[in-house]
């Protein structure tokens, strides 16, 4: 499952890896991140099988994670 959920997820993450590449650099392991937090989310909401998983849900939280990492490295100044 795990697998088939990130392999549907490929084209949101490339677009989210060239939204945030300016935050994140160039040498950033996304890869990584993506899994890190697609475990994070299916442990977090208790997802055991595909259609238990929200696509939309799932992207706005990982939106949500990403923005809130932003602020807690200090990379947006008031």
């Amino acid at each position: 499952m795990l697998q088939s959920i990130y392999d549907q997820m490929t084209d949101f993450y490339d677009s989210i890896e060239e939204e945030y590449a300016t935050f994140f650099g160039d040498n950033f392991d996304w890869e990584h991140v993506h899994f890190k937090f697609l475990i994070y989310y299916l442990v977090r909401y208790r997802i055991v099988s595909h259609r238990d998983f929200i696509v939309y849900h799932y992207r706005v939280a990982y939106r949500l994670y990403l923005e809130k990492l932003i602020m807690n490295r200090g990379f947006i100044s008031c």
